[in-house]
Order: structure tokens, then sequence, then C-alpha cells
């Protein structure tokens, strides 16, 4: 199933029933994430679906403060990279991780900001030597995520 629109943005996650043991607790599938009309990450691998949807439908949007616009995607990366795999104790307002256990074992990992006028999606596959952004329409990222539930 996707959540939200590919050209801006989705999360897609798909049962495999060749891969899932019907008499086991865990649901096996595909998992992809679409910005701007684009897979971030080009791979085809088994993921366990419970940890992965449970992990976006756990997240909440609504009261988060807005960023920054004004702070680099390179910076804000490292500092968001910092606080959530390093455990540095500042974090910058309105930014949350949205790097599920599939996506950081593949080696890419993203983060939202929230600003005033848009969505900031910052994200590198190479721990921050390049980051790609992207604006999106405000709110389109939380309202994909609030409407994913948990399996």
């Amino acid at each position: 199933m996707i959540y939200g629109d590919p050209f801006i943005f989705s999360i897609q996650f798909d049962v495999v029933r060749e891969w899932t043991d019907s008499s086991c607790f865990w649901v096996n599938g595909l998992f992809s994430l679409f910005v701007g009309g684009e897979r971030l990450l080009d791979v085809v691998d088994v993921v366990e679906l419970k940890t992965a949807v449970n992990f976006y439908a756990k997240m909440e949007f609504e009261n988060m403060e807005e960023g920054d616009s004004a702070i680099s995607a390179k910076e804000l990366f490292a500092s968001a990279h910092r606080y959530f795999f390093k455990g540095e104790s500042a974090i910058l307002e309105g930014v949350q991780d949205l790097t599920c256990t599939f996506l950081g074992d593949a080696g890419l990992f993203i983060y939202f900001q929230k600003t005033e006028h848009a969505d900031r999606l910052v994200w590198s596959k190479d721990f921050g030597n390049l980051v790609h952004e992207a604006l999106l329409p405000r709110g389109a990222v939380g309202s994909v995520i609030e409407g994913i539930e948990e399996l």
C-alpha cells in the first residue's frame, strides 16, 4: 500500500506472502520511500514490516515547533545525525528522524524539519558527505505519516 503521493512524498509497504510464514508473528515485505517522484533507496530487500510500519505509525507531528529554515541542509543533517545516532544532547527545533531501521541498515538517513512555509527533508546515503534536500508543501509529510496505522 502506498501512503501519500509519490510525486510529492510517500511511503510504500507491501507484504510479500512468499517471504512471510503465516504461523509467525513477523510480516515480511517491501518498503519504499519516495520524494519528488524519486525512490530514495533503489534496493529490493526483505523488510520486517511490523517494525517499519509501527516506527512511522507512532510518530506525532501535531505539536512540533517550527524550525529555523535558514540553516543549511548540510548543517541540519549533521546536527540531526549527531543527535539521533551519536547521542548529542541538543536538537534543532522542529526536527524529527524519519530513518526506520531498514533505511539506516541500508545506509540512508533522512530527517524532517517543520518550517514556517514548508516541510523540509534532508537525507544522505553516505553519512552526510553528500546531502540532498527537498522542500514540500507544509503539512505534506505529517499528513502522510499520520495516516499510517500500526500492523
